[in-house]
């Protein structure tokens, strides 16, 4: 999945890319890095990815990645991220994460 637009990743679509090693999504990021009401997680179903881009459009509010990213994506090796605003504390979780080390 090329070139995703955050709308189009909601659970019926992710699951049925479960499979995929590389993706790339555009958008306000904000919702897909929510974890899932109730059972899902939209990171649950990606546990296969490998390189993930990630470019948000809504520079108005910082980011955060949830503890679901660092448990659901095992396989993940590359990140690619633009515009988050991510606090350096999440630069610090991600370069302490065992999976890029791997």
């Amino acid at each position: 999945m090329r070139n995703g637009h955050v709308e189009s990743c909601k659970e019926d679509v992710l699951v049925s890319a479960g499979n995929l090693k590389k993706m790339s999504i555009k958008g306000n990021l904000a919702a897909f890095l929510e974890t899932g009401k109730g059972d899902f997680s939209n990171y649950r179903v990606l546990q296969h990815l490998e390189n993930l881009t990630l470019l948000n459009d809504d520079k108005s509010n910082a980011l955060h990645l949830p503890s679901a990213f660092f448990v659901y994506l095992p396989k993940l090796k590359k990140l690619t991220i633009s515009k988050t605003r991510f606090d350096w504390k999440e630069a610090n979780r991600l370069g302490s994460w065992n999976a890029f080390r791997s």
